[in-house]
């Protein structure tokens, strides 16, 4: 089982605090680019204190997946994390 941060506010896209994304730059690592959703830190600092995680505008959560794929849908800001069998595939026939 893999956990995924993800954001589930409308008031703004998924952004981490200053704090987090020092911690992380200090680590060699540069936010967004270098930090998937999964991340073994950003999944460690949710559970420490996620309120010290988050961003202005946003509010995050964590989801648990059964695999090793998803993707993050975002409307408005507000995200979804889905995994292949959550999504309606469409079939091209030739």
């Amino acid at each position: 089982m893999t956990n995924v941060v993800y954001n589930v506010s409308a008031s703004g896209p998924f952004f981490l605090s200053y704090e987090a994304m020092r911690r992380f730059n200090n680590l060699g690592y540069k936010f967004p680019e270098d930090v998937p959703r999964h991340h073994p830190l950003l999944i460690h600092l949710y559970e420490k204190d996620k309120e010290a995680l988050q961003g202005i505008g946003c509010r995050l959560n964590m989801k648990e997946i059964k695999g090793c794929i998803y993707t993050i849908i975002s409307e408005y800001g507000k995200e979804k994390v889905k995994e292949p069998d959550e999504i309606k595939w469409t079939i091209v026939s030739s």
